[in-house]
């Protein structure tokens, strides 16, 4: 028997949290993946060996469930909702999804797509309890890691590798909307360098966008940029 830890719904193993944000009502909403990993598949992964050690991609698991943890009492309990599921009987996924929260209240999912050369999304419109049919953004990405930052004055802000030509992760570039990601009138290159620039995530404060990345693998990089005249 597993002992219970958290509070409810306990999500299954395989899951995987990302980056919560605090709507305008104090609603939080914690983005998540998860695998429906059997466990004959765990025990199949756990047995064998794989030469790259990237065991859990080599597992057989028919999609990707991207959603979100809604909590009303300031994190006390969580409903649990399912924004999508992506196929992965072409492949594997990561999703690692990321939220905004638009003008209107509409929540934004971004999401990367293994070999699509695109990031995706879904919107909901009711607070995150159901979601859209999955489409492109029309976003460059390399399969890599994106993430969205609500700015206190109605923009948003993307930290995002802009490249869909192979699996560069470069340039490392801000991008920021002021209309409700229709547009990103505002794009400022961070770095050109040839590198791996992967995991962005930060916030906004004061003026600033103050992040964290890793770069090559090896080491993490901290930028600070002044966002003001944005």
């Amino acid at each position: 028997r597993k002992q219970e830890i958290g509070t409810k719904p306990l999500l299954p193993e395989y899951t995987f949290i990302r980056g919560m944000i605090v709507c305008k009502d104090n609603t939080q909403l914690t983005p998540y993946q998860y695998y429906p990993v059997t466990k004959e598949e765990h025990d199949r992964i756990l047995f064998e060996e794989y030469p790259d050690k990237a065991v859990f991609a080599n597992t057989r698991t028919p999609y990707c469930e991207s959603g979100v943890l809604i909590s009303h009492d300031d994190g006390k309990t969580h409903q649990r909702a399912v924004a999508c599921r992506m196929s992965m009987y072409e492949g594997w996924i990561w999703s690692e999804p990321t939220l905004a929260e638009l003008s209107d209240g509409t929540i934004v999912m971004l999401m990367r797509k293994c070999r699509s050369g695109w990031l995706w999304r879904c919107d909901s419109a009711d607070g995150g309890k159901t979601w859209s049919k999955v489409y492109n953004a029309g976003i460059p990405n390399p399969s890599n890691k994106p993430k969205l930052i609500n700015m206190k004055n109605g923009k948003i802000a993307l930290l995002n590798v802009p490249n869909n030509i192979g699996r560069e992760r470069y340039p490392l570039e801000l991008w920021i909307s002021d209309d409700d990601m229709k547009t990103w009138k505002y794009k400022k290159s961070l770095s050109d360098i040839r590198a791996s620039y992967s995991y962005s995530d930060g916030f906004y404060e004061n003026g600033h966008i103050m992040f964290s990345i890793e770069k090559d693998r090896k080491t993490i990089l901290f930028f600070d940029v002044d966002v003001d005249e944005a």
